[in-house]
């Protein structure tokens, strides 16, 4: 006997709300979604947010992991992340990017003399 559409809705829901406690995505995990949601790869966006690749993938294996999906495209086609809710990060310019990449680069040349400094 096939299940009654109320049955399945229902099932439907029940999945949908077991799924959505587990589903707590950070501030940086949601600009990742965003971003990822509207097709850019994750070098793009590891770029755009400032990030190494490998970081945006691991907040991408997170997102899947706590929507309890197997990937991005059955998490946008299962109908459990609301885009309206997901708005996309204001990314800076590349000039700005630039710069915090040397900011970056400057303040691990200082940390390394501040070791050398310490064990001479």
């Amino acid at each position: 006997m096939a299940e009654e559409p109320e049955d399945q809705f229902t099932g439907k829901l029940k999945d949908l709300l077991e799924k959505l406690p587990s589903a707590q995505l950070t501030n940086r995990e949601r600009q990742v979604l965003a971003l990822l949601l509207v097709g850019r790869t994750a070098k793009e966006v590891a770029q755009m947010l400032g990030m190494s690749h490998r970081t945006c993938e691991v907040h991408r294996r997170n997102i899947v992991a706590k929507f309890g999906v197997r990937n991005l495209t059955e998490l946008a086609s299962s109908g459990l992340v609301d885009r309206k809710d997901l708005t996309p990060p204001k990314i800076p310019s590349p000039a700005l990017l630039a710069l915090a990449n040397q900011l970056k680069q400057m303040q691990k040349t200082v940390d390394r003399l501040i070791a050398e400094q310490r064990t001479s």
